[in-house]
């Protein structure tokens, strides 16, 4: 019994471990299929590929839909190149979003994906002369089927940093606390207090 119950427990680590990265994920090595690389340095006017992958529930799935969230300032979107699992889709052109860009493509038949995991694609970008340090997430992401679309969970996103940008702090300086108000040092009587002189009823020497 006791070997049963921990086969059963292996299983249910395992699921849990392929699923804790999303069922789309991102991934700065464009090669085939997911390599996890989730920083890189590139300089400005360099354009980089994002490998765009799918971890679980592609297949059979006719096309994808994902919100971009990145500093429009620091990163530009050229472009999405689909293949892979995506192979003969049509993308459709980019919307733009105030923190970022849409990217929807579709096959256009009956067919969909032919595998729930592997490359949906490359996501193409170019880095302005503003790089420093920045973040490209996938903010939402659905795939679409012929039963209707189906909300999926993304992955975490990568980080893209200039060589030449100073480095980033961990900690900014704190300003100055403001100087305190000493206290004022009470007396054992509160009220009006009488001025020092004599003691009254009597007149001040002449």
């Amino acid at each position: 019994m006791g070997i049963f119950r921990s086969i059963a427990c292996l299983c249910v680590i395992a699921l849990t471990g392929a699923t804790t990265h999303g069922q789309i994920l991102l991934d700065l090595d464009v090669a085939p299929g997911y390599q996890g690389l989730q920083e890189r340095q590139v300089k400005p006017g360099e354009t980089f590929g994002i490998e765009l992958v799918a971890n679980g529930g592609a297949k059979g799935k006719t096309g994808f839909s994902i919100k971009l969230r990145f500093d429009k300032t620091q990163v530009r979107f050229k472009g999405v190149k689909v293949g892979g699992l995506m192979a003969g889709a049509m993308s459709m052109p980019a919307k733009k979003l105030p923190t970022g860009v849409e990217v929807n493509a579709a096959i256009m038949g009956l067919v969909g994906a032919s595998a729930d995991n592997g490359s949906l694609g490359q996501l193409l970008f170019e880095a302005t002369p503003n790089l420093t340090h920045t973040a490209i997430e996938i903010a939402t992401a659905s795939f679409g089927s012929r039963a209707g679309i189906v909300t999926i969970e993304a992955g975490p996103g990568v980080k893209i940093s200039n060589p030449d940008a100073p480095a980033m702090t961990s900690s900014q300086p704190q300003p100055p606390a403001a100087a305190q108000n000493p206290k004022p040092q009470s007396s054992g009587s509160q009220g009006f207090q009488n001025p020092p002189g004599p003691p009254m009823g009597t007149q001040p020497p002449t």
